[in-house]
């Protein structure tokens, strides 16, 4: 429901910059359209804000007493955070929205806690039904989230293997001592020299 009272949260601009992206790249109608207007065409009422923002005064204010369709926790790991945990709360305690929490990382790497049992069990399930993850609509490694699509398989290159182990610098070692001109062999020497230093120490 593109027309739903709609709260985004995230911690940093960037992820809010990188969604507005996301949202122009498919609903972008002319070149000369700006993301923030096709955001507001597209969703007219969806707010973003970072957590932070919550605690910033009279504007977060606004946004904490207002009333909302869906509320997004992007990075919810992020959430149990003290510096913006208590006007989250506040921002929650009033709420009839449905609530979703994203993140790949679940667990604060600050403590320990795992924030989707949480708001879990802030929200009503039960030991068991966390037990049986019911609270998640997916719960994959990476490599699951790679084999079906979700995730892009990361492509690793690594060019110290690749000079050092096939050959490719004593190949070119060779070729430098076939040259006749002795000052460009010289040279091509001072320069391979500088080439292997740089890829031992990569």
């Amino acid at each position: 429901n593109k027309h739903a009272k709609i709260l985004y949260l995230a911690p940093n601009n960037y992820i809010l910059n990188q969604l507005k992206g996301i949202i122009a790249k498919n609903y972008r109608t002319s070149f000369l359209e700006k993301d923030e207007d096709i955001v507001k065409r597209v969703f007219p009422n969806l707010a973003l804000s970072t957590y932070s923002f919550l605690n910033s005064g009279k504007n977060a204010q606004d946004l904490i007493d207002d009333n909302y369709d869906l509320v997004i926790l992007d990075e919810l790991h992020r959430t149990g955070a003290s510096e913006w945990g208590k006007q989250l709360d506040e921002l929650l305690a009033h709420q009839k929205a449905k609530i979703l929490g994203i993140t790949a990382t679940p667990e604060r790497d600050m403590d320990g806690k795992e924030m989707s049992e949480v708001y879990a069990k802030k929200y009503g399930y039960t030991d068991e039904e966390i037990l049986l993850n019911k609270h998640l609509s997916a719960n994959m490694d990476l490599l699951e989230a790679i084999e079906s699509g979700i995730i892009n398989n990361p492509k690793v290159i690594n060019c110290e293997y690749s000079l050092l182990k096939d050959g490719s610098l004593d190949d070119l070692e060779l070729k430098i001592e076939d040259i006749k001109d002795e000052n460009i062999k010289q040279e091509k020497k001072n320069e391979y020299e500088k080439l292997r230093r740089e890829v031992v120490n990569a």
